[in-house]
């Protein structure tokens, strides 16, 4: 129960100073990720990227530092085209819509992404790090 109060942030420190043993690895294992690394770079870049969000920073072509791993075997549907900048908003996008599909099957993320990214045409995905062909990998 504590874990449903605690920050991102807090959650993110946590993972990442379990030690590398079984439990850590069935966390991520319970995600559908090969790795606990690729876990802990996805919390880490998910708290940064709610910093971002919560304190109203521009996110529309920012170059992150904190960067998630994309991974290459998951159990779960990611993306193919993993030839993407893992510095730009759609690498974090995919983690997060990762996540979500497990977490909430029925959310309305990608309805929505899609919408806001329509609705206003000052938007260069391009610099967002979305390649060109994205709408059509399995994930979105």
């Amino acid at each position: 129960m504590s874990l449903e109060v605690i920050s991102m942030g807090l959650l993110s420190k946590l993972y990442g100073n379990l030690n590398n043993g079984s439990e850590k690895k069935k966390v991520a294992k319970e995600f559908g990720l090969p790795n606990p690394m690729i876990l802990e770079s996805w919390m880490h870049a998910f708290a940064g990227l709610r910093n971002i969000c919560a304190h109203h920073s521009r996110l529309w072509n920012r170059r992150f530092t904190i960067v998630p791993i994309i991974p290459y075997n998951t159990s779960n549907t990611f993306i193919n085209n993993r030839n993407i900048y893992d510095n730009k908003l759609y690498a974090q996008l995919c983690c997060v819509n990762y996540f979500t599909r497990i977490i909430s099957p029925n959310s309305s993320f990608v309805a929505e992404l899609k919408s806001l990214l329509g609705s206003c045409n000052l938007v260069d995905c391009k610099e967002m790090g979305f390649p060109t062909e994205w709408k059509t990998e399995q994930i979105w």
